[in-house]
Formats: C-alpha cells, structure tokens, sequence
C-alpha cells in the first residue's frame, strides 16, 4: 500500500499526480506524486472538478507500483482524462491530499483556491457519454451553428432531453463544485472522453433557452419541466457568478447554496470561505470560521452563527432577525438533533412555509415589528453550552395555532398587497380588537371574505379557499371564544411591568 510523504509546508506546497499514459482505456492506471509550491506551478497542471460519489465504490491506481485506493467516480475520471501518449500533470483532491492527516488537510483545503486558479485549466467531470448526452455534444462541434429545431422556432424535445441529461448530473447540486468553477481560468465540461469548454456550453444552452421559451411553455408542464427549469437556473447562477465581480458576504453564499450535497456536513460552511468576501473585522472575530475539520459539526455550525450575530450589520441588536429568517428548517424531519434550535441547519433548503419572519422585501435588520417596548431584547451567548438567552417577559401563553396561510410565493406580485390586506381581516375576525390601523370593518364572517386570484402554478387549486374553510374548522374545534377587550390587555401588562 502507498504511504504519503509529508508536506514541509502545507500551506503552499502540494501533491501533482503524474498520470502515466495509455491508449488502452481499461489499462491500470498509474502514476507517481511529485511535490511542488503552488506559486511555481502556474500554467503546468490540470485540476480536476468532479464528485466524490459512493464511498462503497473503490477504484484503485498504482502509485510508483504501490496500490492506492480510490472512489470509483475518481478512477473513471481519470480514465477518461488519461492521454494516450502524454504524460499529464492533475491534481485532484482524493489523491493529492492525504485525507487521514487532519492538519494537512485543513491547510490543503484552505488553499484549493490558490490551486484552482492556478491550474491551466479544469476538467468538471459528469461521469459517462450517454447517448442522450452525445446529443447535446455534438451541438457544440464547430460544423454544428444551430440549436436542434425541427423548423423555424419550434422546439425538438431531443434537444431537451439531451441537455436535461447533463444538467441533472450530481455535479452541478454539489456544495464545492461552486468554488472550483468560479475560480477556474479556463474550465471544461467533460462527459466520457468528449469535452466542451464551460462558457461554450452556457452560451449555447442560454440561448436556446430565450429562443425556444415560449413554446416549451405552450407545450410542456408537470414535475419534468420544473426539475428542467429549476437545473438551467442553477446554470445560469453558476455561470453568472463567474462573470460578476461584486463581494459576496458568508451569510449571502450560505444563504444562496444551502441545501446543496455534501458528504461532511462542514463543508457547506467551508466551501465558502475562499470566495466569501472578507469583512474588515474578520482577524478580530473568534467566531468567524476557518477550516478545521478537527471540530464537530456542532462547533462549525454554531461559531458561524455566533459570527453573524455578532459582526453581520456592526450591532448585534440588529442581528438576531437576520439569524432568525434562516431558521426555515425548524421542524424539518432530517434536521440534525444535535444542532441547537437557533442554529441554522445549512444542508436543508429553507422551506417557504416555514419562515420565522415575514417576507416584506425588507432587510431582516428593519422589521422594527419585532422590537419589545421600543428597545431590542438583550442577546446573552454561552457559546460552551450553545445557548441563546434572550432577556424579556412573559406576555401570554399560546393555547392554539390556527391554520397556516398559503405562502406569498403562491401569488403574482401584483395581487400581493390585496392578498396582505384579507389576511388582516381574517385576524381582524379572529381578534376584533387588534389595532392594525386599516379602515375597514370586521367582517361578520369567514364566508364575507372573499380573495379571487390566480395562482402562479396551476396544480395548487384554490388554495385560498382552502385556508378558509381550515380557519372555520379550526373554530368549530375551538367553540366559544373569550376575546379579551384591547382595555384588559393593557392592564395585565402594566401588572406584569411590560
């Protein structure tokens, strides 16, 4: 078996794979490390973007004749990259790290943007040319100069088919993937043995997308059609990202890509660091987070919180809501148990029926909604017990939760603010002496409230209509109500000092 060599300097040495050539495809693969500083590597090697895959899988390579284990995703990357005659110089980091070395690897892995942006170029490795695929490749050759249509404006599904088949590789829903790509000089989307430059491939894809729009959307619907418009949106985001130059702060990538795959859940914290921008407060933070997978989960998740309530907006009295809208999760059924409650959990996506703050177009900072008795509650962090002690008074007690409103998202723009306001009479009906300061009166009932729109997908029904019939049902199960007078409210909350 294959033993590593240490790095004197981890923080800018590294491992290059000299891959050995061989025109037979199903030949061992073999090749020897060799070690280098970055710095002095500019130009001389290929980096390799691809997706670890089932660790159950093991390939293998021979490394100056010694085995050395592998993902099998990894092996057949290497396979298809591996030149017939030519030696090639790649790193990768299933082989170029050594994963058992703790603190090699936190010093590796901090630097894979210096050794991104330094290779020549870099192959995104998808996996096999399928036949669906080899569709979409041959309309990137150079003979090729349209999109596939059967006549003028109308779209041939096999075009689809073939993209769709790339688009919805693991690749593109992986967690470090988005680092690898943006700091590229010069990447290659590569299927098999066929490859295609990334811009090329956007371009094209993009394109054909604007052109062909308006008849997919004639023709096309159901659970296919979104999981293809949901995967060129993360092209186009992706491929944005490399052509924009504005800072994007931890929390605004954090937000944006959580919910992508990661076999160790730290990683969504650390892919990040190499491209969040860094505040100017950053060396003076204990919280902001760094790579060091010596810490558990719980410490990651945990420090990266405390730094955004901490340092997001320069006051932490502004920052407990800007921590507080990512708490989507709550109640998610694969949330980690371990994970403190006020702790965003960053591998779930942020569901849009549960947001702990209102979606108003505001920045979480403003809802001054939020504030207690003109002042923001003092936030007390023991970050050894990850508890959040929040300093206030016991108002009242919920003893019932009513429906849950149909999710903004649900409804065009244009019919929002009419949607907000038969919201406020349902509340008003619920609690006729609630001061929301509107002019209209209590309604006598559920059934005079009345909210006819269109909803933005189709398969939701009357949606509307439901959560009214649920709110009279919920009623019913409650019976009589006391609804205490605005004057009896006011006095208890003298009592209590509020």
């Amino acid at each position: 078996m294959y033993r590593y060599k240490s790095l004197k300097s981890p923080t800018s040495l590294l491992r290059l794979l000299c891959l050995k050539p061989s025109a037979n495809h199903s030949a061992a693969l073999k090749g020897t490390l060799i070690y280098e500083d970055v710095d002095d590597l500019i130009g001389n090697y290929a980096a390799l973007s691809y997706v670890w895959g089932d660790p159950t899988r093991t390939g293998e390579i021979l490394l100056d004749d010694q085995q050395f284990g592998i993902t099998k995703s990894l092996e057949n990357a290497l396979r298809d990259m591996r030149d017939p005659t030519r030696e090639l110089l790649v790193w990768a980091d299933g082989i170029c790290i050594n994963q058992e070395d703790i603190g090699e690897r936190n010093a590796q892995v901090s630097m894979m943007g210096r050794i991104y942006s330094a290779a020549t170029y870099t192959i995104i490795y998808l996996g096999a040319l399928t036949e669906a695929a080899a569709i979409a490749l041959y309309c990137f050759s150079p003979a090729t100069t349209s999109i596939v249509l059967n006549r003028e404006n109308q779209f041939d599904d096999s075009w689809d088919l073939a993209i769709g088949d790339i688009l919805n590789r693991e690749w593109f829903r992986r967690i470090w993937v988005f680092q690898e790509l943006v700091l590229s000089q010069d990447p290659w989307i590569q299927l098999g043995r066929s490859r295609v430059r990334w811009g090329q491939f956007c371009q094209k894809v993009l394109a054909s997308e604007r052109r062909t729009h308006g008849n997919r959307v004639a023709s096309d619907a159901g659970k296919d059609r979104r999981r293809y418009n949901d995967a060129v949106q993360i092209l186009k985001e992706m491929d944005r990202a490399r052509s924009d130059d504005s800072s994007r702060s931890l929390l605004q990538l954090l937000q944006a890509r959580r919910g992508m795959g990661a076999q160790d859940p730290r990683d969504i914290i650390f892919a990040h660091l190499g491209i969040a921008s860094l505040p100017d407060d950053y060396l003076k933070s204990v919280y902001y987070p760094t790579v060091d997978y010596s810490k558990s989960v719980f410490e990651v998740y945990v420090s990266t919180a405390l730094y955004v309530l901490n340092h997001t907006f320069g006051n932490n009295m502004h920052n407990l809501p800007a921590l507080f809208e990512h708490l989507g999760d709550l109640g998610h059924a694969e949330r980690a148990p371990y994970i403190p409650s006020w702790v965003p959990d960053w591998r779930l996506p942020l569901s849009l029926h549960s947001r702990s703050f209102p979606q108003s177009g505001r920045p979480a900072h403003q809802h001054t909604e939020f504030y207690c008795n003109g002042a923001y509650p003092l936030v007390v962090m023991t970050p050894s017990s990850a508890l959040l002690a929040v300093a206030g008074y016991v108002f009242d007690t919920i003893k019932a939760r009513g429906p849950e409103a149909p999710s903004e998202s649900l409804i065009f723009s244009n019919q929002r603010e009419s949607y907000r306001q038969k919201l406020r009479q349902i509340v008003k009906f619920l609690h006729p002496d609630t001061a929301y300061g509107d002019s209209f009166d209590v309604p006598r009932s559920l059934k005079d409230i009345k909210f006819d729109f269109q909803h933005r997908h189709s398969q939701h029904g009357d949606t509307f209509g439901t959560f009214l019939k649920e709110c009279q049902a919920w009623l019913d199960e409650l019976g009589p109500r006391q609804v205490e007078k605005k004057s009896d409210l006011l006095q208890r909350s003298s009592e209590t000092g509020v």
